[in-house]
């Protein structure tokens, strides 16, 4: 079996979607996520890019290039809040971007914060 069709049955499986899910996030038919899923038909680089931001998984890991699933995100490819958010940490003091650190760890401890795969019916 092909690493990409083992990879988007595995991912859909762990987030508990359905087939019919997937799809209706891709904007793609049910048959159509199943033959990705065999191996029997290839998603094209765009149906990839949604299938990697759905499970905020990296492309390389999509397609076997990689075996490390989580995005290593950079100011660049993500969110534009983060250039923001580096605009003002060059603007702050030691002690102020200290506390930025510590909040921001906070945050992520915290986990009501993560980024989490996009559901159907939510």
């Amino acid at each position: 079996m092909k690493i990409y069709a083992a990879r988007i049955k595995q991912l859909r499986m762990e987030r508990g979607l359905s087939q019919d899910q997937l799809a209706a996030l891709l904007g793609i038919s049910r048959s159509a996520v199943g033959m990705y899923e065999t191996g029997k038909r290839e998603p094209d680089l765009e149906t990839c890019e949604a299938i990697a931001d759905i499970f905020n998984i990296d492309m390389d890991y999509l397609t076997g290039r990689s075996n490390t699933e989580k995005m290593h995100l950079t100011i660049t490819d993500t969110d534009p809040q983060l250039d923001e958010l580096t605009r003002n940490a060059k603007q702050l003091n030691a002690q102020g971007l200290q506390k930025l650190v510590d909040l921001s760890d906070d945050l992520v401890a915290s986990g009501k914060y993560e980024k989490k795969p996009l559901h159907v019916g939510e």
